[in-house]
């Protein structure tokens, strides 16, 4: 019995810890990410500030400006997260002085950026950053999507079954792809293009899949819109072939 009682105060326990845990939205992509921010750098932290009242769930950081991908240029970070605080937010994060961190960031009042744990989480001096070739895509969507901030849907997420594009490829290197497409408000494909570069096997199945497997205009109705809707796909589109050793 006493082994029943403590089973039960062990689950409750556990799911009153998920419950308050923080949701970070793992299907979202970096380019979903990029669009969804107001701001998108990588950044140096010189000097963290107490949570001032100390009631507040946010505290300040001095910071250095190391590549900028998307908003204006700041000196300063709002960081959700206590510092000397008596608040606690499960999103909340610290970062420490001296840490180099990929910020996406949104506007905390009219001019104050600010970030929390599931937007401020990659060491762009880790090797992932580079193996993952983030700067790559960064520097791709400042150059076709700097000016574009989605409010809504989580950046205009899109998934497509990898059946519908995938290709294979010997090379092991990770390969990625980003697609712009324009949906019209009738849910008609009016562009699309390829801001990486494709081999032509994925883009024709790709660009097939797209005008012809995906509905349209019941992924657009959310967004009650009269005009045009922008897409950024990021998509990882080939299987990997291990080449064949010769004997």
């Amino acid at each position: 019995m006493e082994r029943k009682a403590l089973f039960i105060i062990l689950i409750t326990i556990f799911i009153s810890q998920l419950a308050n845990a923080c949701m970070c939205d793992i299907m979202d992509t970096k380019s979903s990410k990029y669009l969804a921010a107001d701001f998108v750098a990588t950044v140096k932290i010189l000097k963290n500030y107490k949570n001032q009242p100390d009631t507040s769930e946010y505290y300040k950081a001095d910071v250095e400006l190391i590549n900028l991908y998307k908003g204006k240029k700041i000196k300063h970070l709002l960081i959700l997260g206590t510092n000397g605080g008596t608040r606690y937010n499960s999103c909340g994060t610290f970062i420490a002085e001296g840490e180099t961190r990929l910020i996406f960031g949104k506007f905390y009042g009219e001019s104050n950026i600010s970030t929390y744990l599931c937007n401020s989480y990659i060491n762009p001096l880790s090797t992932n950053f580079k193996l993952s070739k983030l700067d790559e895509k960064l520097r791709l969507l400042n150059r076709y999507a700097k000016n574009i901030t989605v409010e809504t849907l989580w950046g205009r997420t899109v998934y497509i079954p990898s059946q519908l594009y995938q290709t294979s490829t010997t090379d092991t290197t990770y390969l990625f792809s980003i697609v712009k497409i324009v949906i019209t408000e009738d849910g008609m494909v009016k562009k699309i293009q390829h801001l990486t570069k494709d081999n032509k096997a994925f883009i024709a199945k790709l660009d097939v899949a797209l005008t012809t497997k995906m509905d349209w205009l019941s992924r657009i109705k959310p967004y009650k819109t009269k005009s045009d809707l922008t897409f950024l796909l990021e998509l990882d589109p080939y299987e990997r072939i291990k080449p064949m050793k010769l004997l």
